[in-house]
């Protein structure tokens, strides 16, 4: 995979030399050329690719069998602490736990479970959102008792005190 993602204010803090020199994300598996320059390995590989390889900072032409792992570079990436990518959690923790963290974080924007919905919500808010809004949501129809989404059924006022809600093909059916 190429770089990963950091929160702007890490951005601004931490030394340019950690930010690959083609996908301009922090290095993962930073890689280094002969001529000094550090690369995702992934980024590496698509450079490598092409007919005519050079280094994205400098135009060196690359020879893959010239291009080494960085160790050194990777041992202090391992030290780096990070910010939650959504502005609204603090949590801060290592390079490596990041990727976790965000897999699980609350403020994370998911896209609902329900795969005809495409409605983006916080991950803390997905319950609420499946309970209340997902136009996919299952509910009963008071007259077949048949599970169904939500969206397949018609909901009438003629009481104000009760909604009734009754299936689309029981009307049909009718």
């Amino acid at each position: 995979m190429p770089g990963l993602e950091v929160a702007k204010i890490d951005r601004k803090r931490l030394n340019k030399k950690f930010f690959c020199s083609k996908c301009d994300l922090l290095l993962v598996e930073p890689m280094q050329t002969p001529c000094g320059h550090l690369i995702c390995k992934d980024c590496v590989q698509i450079i490598v690719s092409l007919t005519s390889p050079v280094c994205p900072k400098d135009g060196v032409l690359l020879n893959e069998k010239e291009i080494f792992p960085d160790a050194f570079t990777k041992r202090e990436l391992g030290a780096v602490e990070l910010h939650c990518l959504n502005a609204e959690c603090d949590w801060i923790g290592l390079v490596k736990d990041l990727q976790a963290h965000i897999n699980t974080c609350g403020h994370t924007m998911i896209v609902c479970v329900h795969s005809h919905c495409k409605a983006k919500v916080k991950r803390s808010l997905l319950a609420e959102h499946l309970k209340d809004e997902c136009q996919y949501r299952s509910v009963r129809c008071e007259n077949c008792n048949e599970s169904l989404p939500f969206a397949s059924v018609e909901v009438s006022s003629g009481n104000l005190n009760k909604l009734a809600r009754r299936c689309i093909h029981y009307h049909a059916a009718l």
